[in-house]
């Protein structure tokens, strides 16, 4: 009966080195993950916008508002600071055929960004952030400056590993005022140096 036991013995001893090492690879492969994903939320430090959006308008009571050829104007930028913490401003206006600009209003939204738990993510090659809103306001820009808060607004990214542009989504309770839009890093905007005058030629 003793060869059956340590026969018994060094199977199940197999099983538990294996169950042990795979352990250990997932853990290792999780953590390796949770912290490439840390680098891709560490990655989007800075400020990025989307280009400008314009959008005619096509119904009645707009043309007479505004007259034939007005359109929607909106601009996005996100800033993210190295704590997590960022802030959100979409701008919308309404800009009418000779230029002049119309129902200017901000919203303004503050929220967290996390790295993502775990190494799932939302489509192939991708990532998620954990986006938190912490508060949302909205702000006419005419002569009234009317503030209001605006609940119940989600907001969600999708990036890539090298984190070249971000997708972002921008969501109401209601629906109005939705989009997604895609998002680059904002240009430096460096005034050019001044030239020097070329040097006289000497003989």
């Amino acid at each position: 009966m003793a060869a059956p036991t340590r026969v018994l013995a060094v199977i199940l001893g197999s099983v538990w080195l294996s169950y042990a090492a795979g352990g250990l690879l997932g853990a290792a492969s999780g953590s390796g993950a949770q912290a490439g994903n840390a680098g891709v939320v560490k990655s989007l430090v800075g400020v990025w916008r989307a280009p400008e959006y314009r959008i005619k308008r096509t119904s009645e009571v707009g043309e007479r508002i505004f007259g034939p050829n007005a359109f929607d104007v909106r601009t996005v930028e996100l800033t993210l600071q190295p704590s997590g913490e960022g802030l959100l401003k979409i701008s919308t206006e309404v800009v009418d055929a000779k230029g002049r600009k119309f129902a200017p209003m901000i919203t303004e939204v503050k929220l967290s960004v996390a790295p993502p738990q775990g190494a799932a993510s939302a489509a192939p090659g991708k990532i998620e952030p954990a986006v938190t809103v912490t508060g949302a306001e909205e702000q006419y820009l005419d002569e009234t400056k009317y503030r209001s808060p605006v609940n119940g607004v989600r907001v969600a990214l999708l990036t890539d590993a090298a984190a070249k542009e971000v997708e972002l989504r921008f969501e109401t309770p209601n629906g109005t005022g939705s989009f997604w839009t895609t998002l680059r890093p904002a240009a430096a905007s460096k005034p050019a140096a001044p030239t020097k005058p070329a040097a006289p030629l000497t003989k």
